[in-house]
């Protein structure tokens, strides 16, 4: 019974985050086209109808009160030495304390993807805060496993705390929300073809997944599929039921 109305709470709470996630997603959405159709400069802009209501341009900077570059829009997004994660110097400044400064990560920072077909708002500090679009960028942690289309939030040091979209590996897609803590990945919603569906939450220590999952696909380390749930410590999964499971 206690795991019944664990999971339960678990689904409520998720619930609860998936609809702030879509608010914020579509305020993105109607901020991007507000911007759009709203703003235009002279060295870049071309008007393609008479009616000048359809604006034509390479890219978009929006500046804040003190000049800083603030919110970059373009297909790519155009380039800012505002920003941090285009900036080794800054970035190094910034992040040395987390990743040191001998770390092998700093020998590949500039194979990051840091471009996108679509949004980034910057802070005032240049670290990425939002992205929107299409092949968005990198987290500041590392390269994806794929080309990205979504929407990803980030903290006040411009690491990666949340996303939902699609990523394309080769031939598939998976389409997933994630949410993070200061350890990592906290909550993670997934749809994958070929590997499963399902439902991921984690701390330091224990996770928990509710879903399916092929055979050697994921968590599952089975030749069977798997459709249930398990409750893991460490590495030892503590309770399990698989209903798909062969006797």
């Amino acid at each position: 019974m206690r795991s019944n109305e664990f999971l339960q709470n678990e689904v409520k709470l998720l619930s609860r985050k998936l609809r702030a996630v879509y608010v914020i997603f579509g305020a993105m959405l109607l901020v991007q086209a507000a911007m759009f159709l709203g703003v235009t400069t002279q060295a870049d802009s071309e008007i393609v109808d008479n009616s000048g209501k359809i604006i034509k341009t390479k890219g978009i900077i929006v500046v804040d009160e003190k000049g800083r570059e603030r919110v970059l829009i373009g297909a790519p997004i155009p380039g800012s030495h505002d920003r941090v994660l285009t900036e080794k110097a800054k970035a190094l400044a910034a992040w040395k304390s987390k990743i040191p400064e001998d770390h092998p990560y700093w020998s590949e920072f500039h194979k990051l993807h840091t471009a996108a077909v679509g949004m980034l708002v910057l802070d005032e500090n240049g670290f990425d805060r939002v992205a929107v679009g299409d092949r968005l960028p990198d987290a500041n942690t590392g390269r994806r496993i794929g080309d990205a289309t979504g929407l990803t939030i980030h903290n006040e040091r411009g690491f990666e705390r949340a996303g939902f979209g699609l990523i394309r590996t080769g031939e598939t897609s998976r389409v997933g929300l994630g949410m993070d803590d200061e350890h990592g990945e906290a909550l993670n919603l997934f749809v994958a073809k070929g590997f499963g569906a399902g439902l991921r939450i984690n701390d330091s220590k224990n996770q928990l997944l509710f879903g399916t999952l092929e055979p050697n696909k994921l968590d599952n380390n089975s030749d069977q599929p798997f459709s249930g749930y398990y409750i893991r410590q460490g590495k030892d999964i503590k309770h399990q039921l698989n209903v798909l499971e062969k006797k």
